[in-house]
Formats: structure tokens, C-alpha cells, sequence
């Protein structure tokens, strides 16, 4: 071996341990993430709701385990009384989720819709909603949510053909969905 060729394996080296320790930093803050939104899902899990809140304080990001600590953190809120907190919680984990198709679990879910419902917000709440019917079609209650915002601001009979169409997708919920499209086109002949 050269001596010559020693300076450029050695910046060779260099290089590449400028490109991995990076990537392997990044790696275990992923793994440090998941770990610590496992701490937080398993203390909601077990009551711990305290602890939960406590381990998630901070906690923030748009990954998976970010998700997951929000809506963890959210369940923890709201059976210690903290309404508020957990619907901002989980409004503002979607919001920095904008533009892809996360949305929390069906039950949160329709908290927020509720939510926007209550204050005013219709148009809000009835996109909300149709989004969620349509990345949980099998949760009844998302459904229900979806066809009663849309009567409300939509022509009924679109919404109702609409609903129709998409009853294929709605599993289990299917024939409570077509009751409720059945009692809704019947209120509507009367």
C-alpha cells in the first residue's frame, strides 16, 4: 500500500461516517420515540392516566409514534375530566398531518367531528366526517356523523344517492347505515 493512497482512504472514511452517523442518530431517535409512545399507550392502557399525561407532555411530531402518543395522551385527557385538552391535542397532531390521510382511531375521530359540530363549524365537521367515513368504513358512528352534516348542508337526495354508493365499503355497518338511509329517504317523502 502507497502512501500516497492512505489520505484519500482515509477521506473516504471520513465521508462515510459523515453520511452514517446521521442516519444512525435519526434511527435511534425513532426507536426512542416508539419506545417512549409505548410507555405512554401502555399507562393509558393500565388506568394510569396521570402518568400517561405526564409521559407525553412534550411529545410532538408528525411519525407514527407521535400519532400514537396523541391519541394515547387524548384517551388519558379525557377520562381524567380534560375534554378540552384532548380534543387540542388531537387537533393539533391532524393539523400537522395535513395532507395525508391520518386520522385518529374511529372514537377520537368523532370526537373531533362533535366537536366541530357544537362550536358551529358544519362545513368543517361534515368534511371531517366524510373523510373519516371513508378511511373507517366499518365505524357506524363515523358514518352516521357523515350522513346527518351532509343532509344538513347538502342537497339531501345527492348525499343520500352518494351514501348509497359507498354502503358497498361499509362492512358490518352496512345494514345500520341502510336503516338510517331507509328512515331519512321515508322522513323525506312524508
Amino acid at each position: 500500500m502507497s502512501r500516497r493512497s492512505l489520505p484519500w482512504r482515509g477521506a473516504l472514511l471520513l465521508a462515510l461516517l459523515a453520511v452514517a452517523v446521521p442516519l444512525v442518530l435519526r434511527g435511534v431517535g425513532k426507536i426512542r420515540r416508539g419506545v417512549g409512545a409505548d410507555r405512554v399507550c401502555a399507562a393509558a392502557a393500565e388506568g394510569r392516566y396521570a402518568a400517561a399525561v405526564e409521559l407525553s407532555d412534550g411529545v410532538g411530531g408528525a411519525d407514527p409514534a407521535a400519532q400514537r402518543v396523541a391519541e394515547c395522551r387524548a384517551v388519558a385527557l379525557l377520562e381524567t375530566g380534560r375534554r378540552e385538552e384532548a380534543v387540542s391535542t388531537l387537533e393539533e397532531q391532524l393539523a400537522r398531518r395535513a395532507g395525508d390521510d391520518w386520522l385518529p382511531l374511529p372514537p377520537l375521530t368523532a370526537l373531533l367531528i362533535e366537536e366541530r359540530r357544537d362550536r358551529g363549524d358544519l362545513q368543517e365537521a361534515a368534511d371531517l366526517a366524510y373523510r373519516a367515513a371513508g378511511r373507517y368504513p366499518e365505524a357506524y358512528l363515523l358514518r352516521f356523523l357523515e350522513l346527518d352534516l351532509r343532509c344538513r348542508l347538502e342537497d339531501e337526495t345527492a348525499v343520500l344517492a352518494d351514501a348509497r354508493e359507498r354502503l358497498q365499503r361499509a362492512g358490518a355497518a352496512e345494514s345500520r347505515l341502510r336503516l338510517e338511509l331507509a328512515a331519512r329517504h321515508g322522513r323525506r317523502e312524508e
